[in-house]
């Protein structure tokens, strides 16, 4: 094994060397806490074995960590990777087969709290899972005296294809309520000239937007959702809340917020104080960094290893199989086939 035992109780109690593919979340926040941390960009990446990580990484990792970004999988024998194993997952409002895939990694945060429960009761005990919601970045601050320019702004994708019921929901918006200003681009710059600024959430998630736009001090409207939007923040006192099949009502509360400035002011500040005490990027690595601390990590592994056949047989083979049916690049599929049949060496020789 490359990793032994007391690197792994080193790496946890002390200083965690940790390989971070794909998106990196609150990862630079958790090297103030003592973790190093090398980072693989899923941009120029290929579904990867141990064997092909440990050729790419100039330490032996105590932790291997995958950041979502909505890829196929992409740690392909991770059940038998000989230190600890991670899955930050966020995205499982969009990839149903996520829950199946997370059985094999040692430890998974889920940010969709109502999720929970898909990713239990399958090999994952309930001490390996952990609602993690997303956050406010650093740079998601207010911009003092800023001019504004719009009474409701949207920033995001507003695509026919890509996004559909958004689409549909805000160009009827638009239709019916001129004054709200759909815009693409860097929200940290759009959302300081706006008086309030409208999200949704087309699949019931609680996306990043709710903590951006807190996080920028400014006045939010969202459709209610669960996933915890209720649990951490109050309607009328850090945020308002609308009904998406409701549009009059949503109508009749712009109106009424345009109308008083100070509630808006008011509610924007609250939801801002609340960011920063609860839901910036420094306290989700916080809590990270405590939980994994709680591990024994020496029972995940042997736990891990004495089911690995069955997660293999059970849940990876039939995954691989189906991306190798889906994907459309070559090599990948060639690794997933490869994936299937447990040819872990064949794999290290296959280049894009």
């Amino acid at each position: 094994s490359d990793v032994c035992s007391s690197d792994l109780v080193r790496g946890v109690r002390g200083n965690m060397k940790v390989l971070w593919i794909g998106n990196p979340y609150c990862s630079k926040d958790l090297v103030s806490l003592g973790w190093q941390i090398e980072y693989f960009s899923t941009e120029f990446l290929l579904p990867l074995t141990w064997k092909e990580l440990r050729q790419k990484c100039s330490f032996c990792p105590d932790m291997v960590v995958l950041g979502d970004e909505s890829l196929p999988p992409l740690l392909l024998d991770v059940v038998n990777f000989p230190c600890l194993t991670f899955f930050y997952c966020v995205d499982s409002h969009i990839h149903s087969w996520y829950p199946y895939y997370a059985q094999a990694f040692d430890l998974v945060t889920v940010a969709m709290r109502d999720h929970l429960p898909q990713f239990s009761n399958k090999i994952l005990g309930s001490n390996q899972i952990l609602w993690l919601p997303l956050f406010a970045r650093n740079s998601d601050v207010p911009v003092p005296g800023a001019p504004i320019k719009w009474d409701v702004l949207f920033v995001g994708k507003n695509d026919p294809e890509l996004t559909p019921l958004r689409f549909h929901f805000l160009n009827k918006l638009q239709k019916d309520f001129p004054g709200l200003v759909i815009k693409q681009g860097d929200y940290t710059k759009l959302y300081p000239h706006a008086r309030i600024v409208l999200n949704l959430a087309d699949r019931g998630d609680l996306n990043f937007r709710v903590f951006e736009t807190l996080g920028c001090a400014k006045c939010l409207v969202t459709n209610r959702t669960g996933n915890g939007l209720l649990d951490l923040f109050t309607p009328e006192t850090d945020l308002f809340v609308y009904d998406p099949k409701n549009l009059k009502a949503l109508i009749e509360l712009f109106k009424f917020l345009l109308a008083n400035h100070e509630l808006c002011q008011r509610v924007a500040q609250n939801g801002y104080e609340k960011i920063n005490t609860f839901h910036r990027s420094h306290h989700r690595a916080a809590r990270l960094h405590q939980w994994i601390q709680e591990q024994d990590i020496q029972s995940l592994l042997k736990k891990r290893q004495k089911q690995k056949k069955i997660i293999y047989q059970d849940i990876l083979r039939p995954l691989f199989l189906l991306c190798a049916e889906q994907v459309k690049i070559p090599v990948w599929q060639q690794k997933y086939i490869k994936a299937a049949r447990g040819q872990w060496d064949e794999i290290y020789s296959l280049r894009s």
